[in-house]
């Protein structure tokens, strides 16, 4: 997978919901950790649906996002990147042990405009910022502030 793959996450583990209720759930993958860690870590960012929360007056109208509308980069509906909740670091081994659909990419431009809202964020640490950095930069996408 290439930084900024949009997936479609089926049988996503979401700790929120009970076993017998798990939902698809939309990511944006963005690299993973070098390869003396162990495991290998993949980083990836969620979106949500929910996109009236971040409309003026909503709950989460004055907090940084990004909203893609349905057809762009592979989405299916209107959505909102939002990192008030972190990044999702999962081993690549359980990752791969799921089933991912792999749905289009970033472009490069919005790889920069994602990794600005990343680099901004107090919600993720420098580690996992430096492990996007890197990811980043070993695909050529360049120009990017490091942690």
């Amino acid at each position: 997978m290439r930084v900024g793959t949009i997936i479609r996450w089926v049988d996503f583990p979401d700790p929120k919901l009970r076993k017998e209720k798990i939902k698809p759930r939309w990511f944006i993958y963005l690299g993973k950790t070098g390869v003396f860690t162990n495991p290998v870590l993949i980083h990836l960012c969620t979106t949500t649906s929910q996109c009236r929360n971040f409309e003026p007056g909503g709950r989460f109208s004055d907090h940084d996002f990004i909203k893609y509308k349905a057809g762009q980069f592979g989405f299916e509906c209107d959505c909102v990147v939002h990192l008030a909740g972190g990044i999702y670091s999962q081993p690549e081994a359980n990752i791969l042990a799921t089933t991912i659909e792999e749905k289009g990419i970033l472009s490069e431009n919005e790889i920069h405009r994602l990794y600005k809202l990343i680099y901004k964020s107090p919600n993720i640490s420098v580690k996992v910022k430096n492990d996007i950095h890197d990811s980043c930069n070993r695909e050529g996408i360049t120009g990017l502030k490091r942690s």
